[in-house]
């Protein structure tokens, strides 16, 4: 949340103009996503969803990200392979983070992740 408009909730909250359960759903709907040069973390996914998610990548091509994870020594498990998303075509590049945990990079086909 806008730290301008979470600042403005609170004080409705303290004035008694919004209930404090009010103000959680704000909270919890509002999206809370930074964008930085290589990724946009979702500070609000584990609210909504129970896991948060970060979008890293956006604008390369899995050939790019694949040389991005080589040159970083992050061992590739599969790809790019291609696959049937919502939108269409597919294209994934699989590998794993520190804990072990499967991580999907994709972007659609003819674009970039």
């Amino acid at each position: 949340m806008i730290p301008d408009r979470a600042l403005a909730l609170l004080r409705q909250v303290a004035e008694g103009v919004v209930r404090p359960e009010g103000a959680l759903a704000a909270f919890v709907e509002e999206p809370g996503a930074d964008a930085l040069d290589f990724a946009t973390i979702d500070h609000h996914r584990a609210l909504r969803q129970g896991y948060p998610e970060v979008i890293f990548a956006q604008g390369k091509t899995p050939e790019q990200v694949v040389a991005h994870l080589n040159a970083c020594g992050v061992a590739i498990e599969e790809g790019p392979v291609t696959k049937q998303g919502a939108r269409g075509a597919l294209r994934s590049v699989y590998c794993r983070d520190p804990d072990g945990s499967l991580i999907e990079i994709s972007s659609y086909d003819g674009g970039a992740a």
